[in-house]
């Protein structure tokens, strides 16, 4: 009894530490070998490949680690090409593409020594039996390289330097241009030279030629002018008279109205006329008079449409030129008086002017 006792605690001693002995190995043993397999076909395609190169890499103590995908893509084959970053690095990633008809594109990356090799293949009869054999041999010989210590293809920086795209540039700072400084009002001046027409009587119509200085101070503009009119010959009762007017005046404006280039105003001006008066007769016994000067105070209510071209300004002005004093150009002989010309006291007018604004 003993001794039967004796062999059993024996050989439960023996069995214990045949346990300790496989769990410290089983700890020593290195972790197995695996390599990174990314294929991007459909789901039959996938299937066929996969079976085939696992079967490949068992049969060389490798498990494979499959990722499928639509297609593989860039961001896909950079991330497979980078160093690695985990303790124990697979031996080999492996990038298949078969989106493209009728051809298959190998990335076989060494993560290792960061080499990189890429194989384009025709798939003449799509993925058949021939063509699995052949990608099969392609990465099986790819594999044994690894695993021997040659190099395959090129390094990984020669790879991204020929292959990848290159990193996209930030886009530069979009520089907001600073606005144009405000112009100070009053610093617009405007140089214009026009025509004017005035009715001066039923059958009298005055033309001048007028030349005006302007300063635009915000919407307001104020204007000083001088005006020179043709020489009018006025004639009655006998007699006649050459009129010779030049007149001086000053105006403001307001804009009512503008839109893009184009602005309307109403505005009234304020100056006097002086004329030189040349009399003669025309019948017995009238005796001419010398000539003589007379000046003639006036306003000028208006209202004027202008256009810019740039720097160029088009303006048409009308309006009426009002004479407070009651003005006649007439001869006496004897104790009759006879009205030569008597004006009109609100003469309509009209201007139009080209100015350059500066």
């Amino acid at each position: 009894m003993r001794r039967a006792l004796a062999l059993l605690g024996g050989a439960l001693v023996i069995f214990v530490c045949a346990r300790v002995g496989q769990g410290a190995e089983r700890e020593s043993r290195p972790p197995a070998r695996h390599v990174e397999l990314v294929i991007g076909a459909t789901t039959t395609e996938a299937d066929l490949l996969e079976s085939s190169v696992r079967d490949m890499l068992a049969s060389k103590g490798l498990a494979a680690e499959a990722t499928r995908k639509q297609v593989v893509t860039t961001q896909d084959l950079a991330a497979a090409i980078a160093p690695p970053r985990e303790a124990t690095p697979s031996v080999a990633r492996v990038l298949v593409d078969l989106t493209v008809p009728g051809q298959a594109t190998l990335f076989l990356i060494d993560p290792r020594r960061g080499r990189v090799f890429v194989r384009r293949m025709a798939l003449a009869h799509g993925l058949d039996a021939v063509a699995r054999a052949s990608l099969r041999f392609v990465v099986e010989q790819s594999i044994d390289a690894i695993l021997e210590g040659r190099d395959i293809g090129m390094s990984r920086e020669e790879f991204q330097r020929s292959v990848l795209p290159p990193a996209p540039l930030p886009p530069p700072p979009v520089e907001t241009p600073p606005p144009p400084p405000p112009v100070p009002a009053g610093t617009d001046m405007r140089l214009a030279v026009g025509y004017e027409a005035m009715a001066m009587g039923s059958s009298q119509v005055q033309q001048a030629g007028k030349l005006e200085v302007a300063a635009y101070l915000g919407r307001v503009e104020v204007a000083a002018a001088a005006r020179l009119a043709l020489p009018l010959s006025v004639s009655g009762g006998g007699a006649e008279a050459r009129l010779q007017t030049a007149s001086l005046g000053l105006a403001a404006a307001w804009k009512l109205l503008t839109s893009g280039n184009l602005s309307l105003a109403a505005g009234v001006g304020a100056g006097f006329d002086l004329t030189h008066v040349a009399p003669a007769v025309t019948s017995a016994g009238l005796e001419a008079a010398a000539a003589f000067w007379a000046a003639s105070p006036w306003l000028d209510p208006f209202v004027s449409l202008e256009r810019c071209f740039g720097r160029l300004a088009l303006a048409l002005a009308v309006g009426a030129e009002i004479h407070p004093l009651d003005e006649r150009y007439a001869i006496t002989g004897g104790s009759q008086t006879v009205d030569v010309f008597v004006p009109w006291r609100v003469r309509p007018a009209a201007q139009l002017t080209l100015g350059y604004v500066f």
